[in-house]
């Protein structure tokens, strides 16, 4: 994953964008799941505990990281954009099995940029977004798949509370996400928990960042990194169709226990 650009910002479903910190905050502690003892191999298949109709009246946003001229990470002839894509995909036709409306922020291999995403994302009024990644690093042990939420980079300036609860006109693009904090929170646990049952995921899976990809997004929003493409090992399992189908698996029991009732209000 690679996010550049920092832009001004203004209105809430119009453009704008957020200066994003490059730093990481210090790992989160605690509600880690157990890690498999392998990271180029998946745990024994864990069955989704998902009714039939149990996402029915919900809508996801589906985003596949990169894409056009943005390759994303490479890894010999696998390459991020195309691999996010397989993934949005096959995780579009198992949640629609379980009764929710997919969007996805692209269906074909085309240049978006954070902002157009956003609003592709914010025309939909979905009740969850999830933007689909692939990582790397230097360092050859590092493994596993990431959640992150999103943390401004300054919490001075933030709205209080009562503040947030109110209905306001205009909101700053870079505080869009605050809103929704605690339902992303709780929606990126309980992926931390479902991932970690199917696919190798990291010692701190569920980590927060500023990250000008959610920061406007009107609604509960998480970044997935998927595998380490860095890995031989994972990079070898990303490609196959055991863990396209597992992520796409934890995906649906995740969004499966966050869901609200049908007739809660947005």
């Amino acid at each position: 994953m690679h996010i550049t650009r920092p832009v001004l910002a203004l209105l809430l479903v119009t453009t704008g964008g957020l200066l994003a910190a490059q730093s990481p905050a210090p790992p989160q502690p605690a509600e880690t799941p157990s890690v498999p003892a392998s990271t180029s191999t998946l745990p024994p298949a864990a069955p989704a505990a998902v009714s039939a109709s149990g996402l029915a009246g919900w809508i996801v946003v589906l985003d596949p990281g990169h894409g056009g001229d943005d390759r994303g990470v490479q890894a010999g002839e696998l390459v991020e954009a195309q691999l996010t894509l397989d993934i949005a995909k096959r995780t579009a036709a198992a949640l629609s099995a379980h009764g929710a409306r997919v969007v996805l922020t692209r269906e074909s291999d085309i240049t978006m940029d954070a902002d157009a995403r956003a609003v592709r994302a914010n025309q939909t009024h979905g009740h969850a977004y999830l933007s689909l990644h692939f990582n790397r690093s230097p360092r050859t042990a590092a493994t596993g798949a990431e959640i992150y939420t999103h943390q401004p980079a300054s919490m001075d300036d933030a709205e209080p509370p009562d503040a947030q609860a109110r209905t306001l006109a205009l909101v700053r693009w870079d505080r869009v996400q605050d809103r929704h904090a605690p339902a992303a929170e709780h929606l990126a646990d309980l992926l931390a928990t479902a991932l970690g049952h199917r696919v190798p995921v990291s010692a701190t899976p569920h980590r927060r960042l500023p990250l000008r990809p959610l920061a406007g997004v009107d609604a509960p929003s998480v970044l997935l990194e998927l595998a380490y493409l860095s890995h031989p090992g994972q990079a070898a399992l990303a490609a196959t169709p055991e863990f396209q189908t597992a992520v796409s698996e934890a995906i649906v029991e995740a969004l499966s226990a966050a869901r609200r009732p049908p007739d809660a209000a947005r």
